[in-house]
This record gives C-alpha cells, sequence and structure tokens, in this order.
C-alpha cells in the first residue's frame, strides 16, 4: 500500500480541547492593557473640601491607587479609591499627585495632576453683645485682622436686624455699633476676610465668622400718647390704635404694659405690652389708660385720655380696584375707576385728580367712571372718596396710574 495514500485520523477529546481554547482565552485577557483618569487640576481655597477625580474604568491587576508627589505632605484619605478627600493643605502651596495602576499585560499607566491651594486668614470673632440702647459708640463689636496680602474685611447684618444695628465702621475689624430705643430684639452679624482674585482662574477665597448683637429696647422719656378725640362716625363702638413710647419686648424683662384705668366701658386691649396696640369696644365717654414700664433699661409710667364723641352712623370705608394701574401701550388714552357702593344712606361718591398731567374724569360722582385724555409716559393719582354730609364723615382711598 503507497504509504502517501494512507492518512491516520487524530481525534482530539472534547474536554482537551476546551482546555486548550480556554488557555488561549486567559492568555489573550491578561495581554490586555488598561487605561486611568487622574481628572483634571484644580486651583480651591484652604478652607473647601478638597477631593480628588479620578476614573478607574478597566480592571487591573494592582490598583489603581493615588500618591502624593509633590509639595508640603498631607493626608489622602483612602488612596485605593478613585475620589478620596485631601487634608492638610497649607494655604499658597502647589500640590502633586499621581494616579496609577499596573494592567495584566505588565503596563503601568498613570496620570498626575496639580491641585493648588489658595491662602484666606481664618475669621474670628469677639463676644457677642447684649445691652441697653446706645448711641453714644460705647458699644464695640471685634474681629481679627486679615494677615495674607491683598485680603479684606467688611462686617455685614445676617437676615433681619432685628436689635436695629447700625456698625459704625464696617471694613474695620474692631468698630462702635448703635442700638436705637424704639426697636428690641437680637441680630446676627457677620465677619468675611475676601481674598484676591486668583488673575490665573478668577477664583478667589472667603471666610467668616458670626456673632450676635441684642437690644433690650426701651424709649428713655416714657409717654403713654397724646390726648385721643375720637370722631361720631360709628355706630355701637369705636376703635383706636395707642401711641405710647416703645417699652421693649420683654428681652431681660424689659417691657411695657397697658392697663385700662377708668371709662364708660371695659374696652379690649388687643396686645398689653404693644406700644401700639389696638383699642376696642369704645363708646361714647371719657377712657383713661396707663402705660407702665419697667425693665434693667428703663422704667416709668404715664396716663393718656381718649375721648369718645356721640355715635351717629358708620362711614362706608372707601375700597378701590386696581389701585395701581400700568399702562404699556402709548395708545392707550383711557382707563377705567372703580370704587365700592356706599352700605349707608345719605353717602355720596367723588372721584378727583389729584396729580398728574390733567385728564377728564367722565362721571365723577358714580361709583364706576371712565378717564379720558391721558397720555404715556406719565403718572396719575385719583381719590375716591365715599361721604355723608349729615354726619360729616367720610373716606377715601387712591389709584395709581402711570
Amino acid at each position: 500500500m503507497n504509504p502517501l495514500l494512507f492518512k491516520k485520523s487524530i481525534v482530539f477529546p472534547k474536554a482537551l480541547l476546551f482546555l486548550f481554547f480556554s488557555i488561549i482565552a486567559i492568555t489573550e485577557s491578561n495581554a490586555q492593557g488598561c487605561t486611568i483618569n487622574a481628572g483634571v487640576g484644580q486651583t480651591v481655597c484652604v478652607n473647601d473640601i478638597i477631593q480628588l477625580s479620578g476614573n478607574s474604568p478597566d480592571t487591573y491587576a494592582s490598583g489603581p491607587v493615588w500618591e502624593q508627589i509633590s509639595g508640603p505632605t498631607v493626608s489622602i484619605s483612602d488612596p485605593n479609591i478613585d475620589d478620596p478627600i485631601i487634608s492638610g493643605t497649607i494655604g499658597g502651596n502647589t500640590y502633586g499627585f499621581r494616579f496609577s495602576a499596573e494592567c495584566f499585560n505588565g503596563d503601568t499607566p498613570f496620570q498626575d495632576i496639580l491641585i493648588t491651594v489658595l491662602p484666606i486668614t481664618e475669621a474670628t470673632v469677639g463676644a457677642d453683645v447684649a445691652s441697653c440702647p446706645d448711641d453714644t459708640g460705647g458699644l464695640i463689636i471685634t474681629a481679627n485682622t486679615p494677615t495674607n496680602p491683598g485680603e479684606t474685611g467688611q462686617w455685614s447684618i445676617v437676615g433681619s436686624n432685628n436689635a436695629g444695628v447700625n456698625i459704625d465702621f464696617p471694613d474695620q475689624p474692631t468698630s462702635t455699633i448703635t442700638l436705637p430705643q424704639d426697636v428690641a430684639g437680637t441680630s446676627t452679624l457677620r465677619w468675611t476676610i475676601t481674598g484676591p482674585v486668583d488673575p490665573d482662574t478668577g477664583v478667589f477665597c472667603e471666610s467668616f465668622a458670626e456673632l450676635t448683637v441684642t437690644n433690650f429696647g426701651g424709649e428713655e422719656l416714657v409717654s403713654a400718647g397724646s390726648v385721643q378725640n375720637l370722631d361720631n362716625c360709628y355706630t355701637v363702638n369705636q376703635s383706636t390704635n395707642m401711641d405710647a413710647s416703645f417699652g421693649g419686648n420683654n428681652i431681660n424683662g424689659q417691657v411695657g404694659t397697658w392697663t385700662f384705668v377708668s371709662g364708660p366701658s371695659t374696652p379690649t386691649i388687643s396686645d398689653p405690652n404693644d406700644n401700639n396696640t389696638a383699642i376696642s369696644n369704645l363708646i361714647e365717654g371719657t377712657y383713661i389708660f396707663r402705660w407702665d414700664v419697667a425693665g434693667p433699661c428703663v422704667s416709668g409710667t404715664d396716663i393718656v385720655t381718649i375721648n369718645v364723641d356721640e355715635a351717629t352712623q358708620d362711614i362706608t370705608q372707601a375700597v378701590v380696584q386696581n389701585n395701581d394701574q400700568r399702562f404699556c401701550d402709548a395708545t392707550i388714552a383711557q382707563t377705567t375707576l372703580i370704587g365700592n357702593t356706599p352700605d349707608f344712606a345719605g353717602e355720596t361718591v367723588l372721584w378727583e385728580q389729584i396729580s398728574g398731567p390733567a385728564a377728564t374724569i367722565v362721571d365723577p360722582t358714580n361709583t364706576t367712571t371712565l378717564v379720558t385724555g391721558l397720555s404715556v409716559p406719565n403718572s396719575y393719582q385719583f381719590r375716591y372718596t365715599i361721604t355723608n354730609d349729615v354726619t360729616g364723615c367720610d373716606s377715601s382711598a387712591i389709584i395709581n396710574a402711570n
């Protein structure tokens, strides 16, 4: 037999074939490269939270890992994660960091970034202030002086100025302040230190600290206000508002209190500790009220008399619609004025122009009237008055048109 015509078939077991191809696949996998991304450099403030922002999209034989390669020594919270926190930086320095890994094929990719840390003086303030009113400059707030070149400091008031603080020298770390007598409360004052703008990035740094100023309040001359003579424009009872000196609002015990002394009926005092409280349920006759002020800042007593005329009749309170009209179209030459209808017999109404170029009120004694001859741009005011000629009572409301 011709040996060239003979061919022997070799059959490999399936398990052996699987092992053969698996070895090839693992070899190819282990031969693959990998990439790593350290992110971009940053310019930050020393009082910022400084966080690295690496990206490791592949699998690695080892790593990735962060290490510091330049600058004063700092702490990396966890070098084995993509975005660790850096602490212990000192302003005015630049720090270098390397993000690296080892690939399965033996490659060792890495990227370096620089982080520039700008300095800023840490703001500090002195003690809180709590005081009676003072307009003599005897009260002082203090803070630290900026220490780095180009830094400035500024005092400001955060939120509502309930204490009524006036800062005499807001750009100085030590400043006198004044507190008025006619308010009471607590204000928050902030001392902010601002650094110069970095010319390369436009970044600037700030730090701040806060203190509180509390004003006990209380006007030195205790007064219950002037005598009030209330008119006869009511049917059943009258009401008014008091106008006494400010007595405080019970901060540190500084407070004023209204007391009903005498009168033909028992009136209602809405808020006995409010110097401008509403008083109601007043009938014809004479009333006396006492205003007592006590506390560490001001103490004293005064009385006020309220005289109420004999009742005749209520007057309808004038109300207007759209009391702040705006005209954007220069072709508009007219508008409509609308007031409420009187509630009581004998009342009349009247529209009057009280400011602006001359215009024409078509029907001035009607609750609703057209006004013509307006020109834009101009400002106008119209008054709507309800009058009772028998009682002599009236009520008015204003419409502004621009």
